[in-house]
């Protein structure tokens, strides 16, 4: 089932979509020391791995392509080929001594004479003594993802049974956030049980792509950054690299994901077609709207997720977003108030300043109306699907009995948002907040993996009612000095990371990271 899946979803992937998967798989399979290295001076090493084969230290060296390869295909890879079963070094870490295996990686297979090619090419190289030359087409990478052959990986209990659930039902975002930090104690352990983790949670993101949920498929993304984070308590030095790795793939997944619409920003009538009937437009349309400018924002602010054109491309999707899409306005819930953060500080840390302040002067508004014309407000950070739509469309309706809601989560990130960005707006918003009776609330989260995690309610504490001062001032908000210094997955991967951590829990902010993302000269390890 695992496997199947894992192939399903590999086909579908381009080739940086696979990154953060083939490395886990690398690492699942007692491969170490692993570098990713695509780009101009690769020297075709996409990856380099070391793996002790008995009494033997071997250096692998790896090119990932994404797709069948067919016989033009080939001709077209010959080069790189070439270069990747050449002794040369391509990046530290690259040992010529040791005895080398070259690998071609597809997420497809060979076809036509290109298996007869591939064993030519193989003689050759060790002819000319550069070592072992082999090609993993996808049924190899699926007996890895089972554990068989040399690779003594063994899918885990959890991910098993998760796939098992995701067959079954049409989940919602909390449970599967509920389901996926089952994953946590093998987070902690490390090593092979870590990077098995890793590996079974992307196989449950394969079988969402399978389904066509791509949002859920990219909670599932986000839970890796949980992993992570969660290891980096631990470990830091390889929390770094889990961090780093685990948002690349989140990226790049999205991108994948929202291709149809990052290449209409603007065109309203793509966005709505790619919600699907028109009864949900009212609803699913904001949600869509959000959850692409929450990616935007993380790719923006994440170190090392694309080069300077992605940048460019994205900041540009971003303006056109926030200015040709209405639904990005108008969050239907508390559980969207985490998607406001990221492109907010995205846009203002790129010197879009004042598309960052008429964000949140639009979104300020209709939360204000929200809980101003009809008393009843939005719902909040744990309702369902269904429980929102009540509450957002309910009132005009004398059969849907509802009650008045007062506490904000989302009004808490435009007051946090503003306070830092836009002085002006903040002392209006908190003018407002008071006059029709908002109730700013918020989870601390604690310095600690649980914090990451809904149902660890230790390791968070409930901020109700929060006070905040009539005017900004230079000194940080009350409530964001709980937290004096960055926490653990922020000091080594950027405030990006914690702005993704809520973007899966969606009841907490993680908000005092708010000025350290907005600083002039960005954060600091």
């Amino acid at each position: 089932m695992l496997a199947v899946a894992f192939e399903n979803w590999a086909r579908y992937l381009n080739e940086r979509g696979f990154d953060g998967s083939f490395i886990a798989l690398l690492r699942a399979s007692d491969f170490f020391d692993i570098r990713f290295r695509h780009g101009a001076f690769e020297f075709g090493k996409d990856f380099i791995a070391k793996r002790r084969e008995g009494d033997t230290l071997v250096q692998y060296a790896f090119q990932s392509k994404a797709g069948d390869i067919d016989v033009t295909e080939w001709n077209k890879l010959y080069g790189q080929i070439n270069e990747l079963t050449s002794g040369t070094p391509a990046t530290v870490g690259f040992d010529r001594s040791l005895p080398r295996h070259s690998i071609l990686v597809t997420t497809g297979r060979l076809l036509g004479k290109v298996p007869q090619s591939a064993g030519i090419f193989r003689d050759q190289v060790e002819k000319r003594g550069d070592g072992k030359f082999d090609t993993w087409e996808v049924d190899t990478l699926m007996e890895m993802v089972q554990g068989a052959g040399p690779f003594a990986s063994r899918p885990t209990e959890v991910g098993t049974k998760i796939v098992a659930r995701i067959l079954a039902n049409l989940a919602t975002d909390q449970e599967l956030e509920k389901w996926l930090a089952e994953f946590a104690n093998d987070a902690a352990c490390g090593g092979a049980c870590l990077h098995r983790a890793l590996l079974d949670n992307a196989i449950c993101g394969a079988v969402m792509a399978a389904q066509n949920l791509p949002l859920h498929q990219l909670t599932i993304a986000l839970n890796a950054i949980r992993l992570s984070a969660i290891r980096a308590h631990a470990n830091q030095d390889e929390g770094r690299d889990l961090l780093r790795v685990a948002l690349n793939s989140y990226v790049a997944q999205s991108e994948s994901c929202f291709r149809d619409l990052l290449a209409a920003p603007a065109d309203r009538a793509v966005w709505l077609a790619w919600c699907g009937c028109i009864s949900g437009h009212i609803v699913a349309y904001p949600v869509l709207c959000l959850r692409v400018l929450e990616f935007l924002g993380i790719a923006l602010l994440s170190d090392g997720c694309g080069d300077q054109s992605d940048s460019s491309r994205w900041l540009e999707c971003c303006k056109q977003i926030l200015s040709h899409q209405p639904g990005v306005h108008h969050p239907i819930s508390d559980r969207y108030a985490v998607s406001l953060a990221p492109a907010v500080l995205a846009l203002y840390t790129h010197g879009e300043d004042e598309f960052a302040r008429r964000y949140l002067r639009t979104t300020a508004k209709w939360t204000l109306d929200r809980y101003d014309n009809n008393g009843l407000g939005l719902a909040g950070p744990y309702a369902t699907p269904s429980e929102e739509v009540r509450m957002l469309l309910g009132a005009p309706f004398e059969a849907v009995t509802l009650e008045n809601r007062r506490e904000s989560l989302l009004f808490a990130a435009i007051a946090d948002l503003t306070y830092y960005l836009d002085p002006s707006l903040y002392k209006d918003i908190v003018n407002d907040t008071q006059a029709v009776g908002i109730v700013p609330t918020n989870l601390h989260g604690l310095d600690t993996a649980g914090a990451y995690t809904v149902a660890d309610h230790d390791a968070t504490r409930p901020l109700i009612n929060i006070a905040y001062p009539e005017a900004a001032t230079n000194d940080r908000l009350a409530h964001h000095r709980l937290q004096d210094t960055p926490r653990v997955p922020e000091k080594l991967a950027g405030p990006a990371a914690m702005l993704a951590l809520a973007c899966l829990a969606r009841d907490r902010l993680f908000s005092d990271c708010y000025p350290r993302a907005a600083a002039p000269d960005g954060w600091c390890q």
